[in-house]
């Protein structure tokens, strides 16, 4: 994802946020849309404006994405949980199949948690004290792209083990979206028979998660 994709993906965050931090700060202040508003401009200068509160919302949602994102693919990987072969592979005592993507799931899906402290409470003074108490927004924001990159990889982890799970019970048939989910996953990588390196395979699909080319097979 270059610059300018990461940018929009900010801006897009943003705005599919908006809405909420003004629902949340007109109902627990009594303050009316305008007023809400005006405040905004307010503090704007000072870089402590709704940002850092829908840059907090957007790590918070990231952070749960992950999180369950990757307890779907613990799941799908869990023989006593679907009746599939342990860690979706057919000889899982020659091979480790999805063992190690969900590992490393589970890792970046820990990552964001952590991503997700507020960057906002930890000010440093600067400009010899003029400016005595910054909002941090640059190192918040610069983190909210990280963690979304993280978010993307867990999320095609998961796809591949959905994928490979969905293969595993044929000839049965899932339903028309799924099966073009399917097909997508399938244009980077081949059902896994026996072990090989994923990690490009991921990187693939996390890509096309970060482009949305999931987002219309509903």
């Amino acid at each position: 994802m270059d610059r300018t994709q990461k940018q929009q993906l900010v801006e897009s965050l943003q705005q599919d946020l908006a809405g909420t931090v003004c629902m949340v700060v007109t109902h627990q202040t009594g303050l009316n849309v305008a007023e809400v508003t005006q405040l905004r401009r307010q503090v704007r200068g000072a870089g402590a404006s709704f940002r850092v509160t829908k840059n907090r919302l957007a790590k918070i949602a990231l952070a749960e994405i992950g999180a369950i994102s990757e307890r779907r693919t613990a799941m799908l990987t869990d023989a006593k949980m679907t009746g599939l072969p342990p860690f979706l592979v057919p000889e899982p005592g020659l091979n480790s199949g999805f063992m190690l993507p969900q590992i490393a799931a589970a890792a970046l899906a820990s990552e964001n948690q952590h991503l997700a402290h507020p960057a906002a409470i930890d000010s440093r003074p600067t400009s010899a004290n003029q400016e005595d108490h910054v909002s941090m927004a640059t190192h918040a924001a610069r983190r909210l792209l990280e963690m979304a990159d993280n978010a993307a990889h867990i999320v095609a982890i998961e796809l591949l083990a959905a994928a490979q799970g969905l293969e595993l019970r044929r000839p049965l048939r899932s339903s028309a979206p799924l099966e073009e989910a399917l097909a997508k996953v399938r244009n980077h990588a081949a059902f896994l028979s026996d072990d090989r390196p994923l990690a490009g395979e991921i990187r693939a699909l996390a890509g096309e998660v970060l482009d949305g080319a999931f987002v219309s097979a509903r």
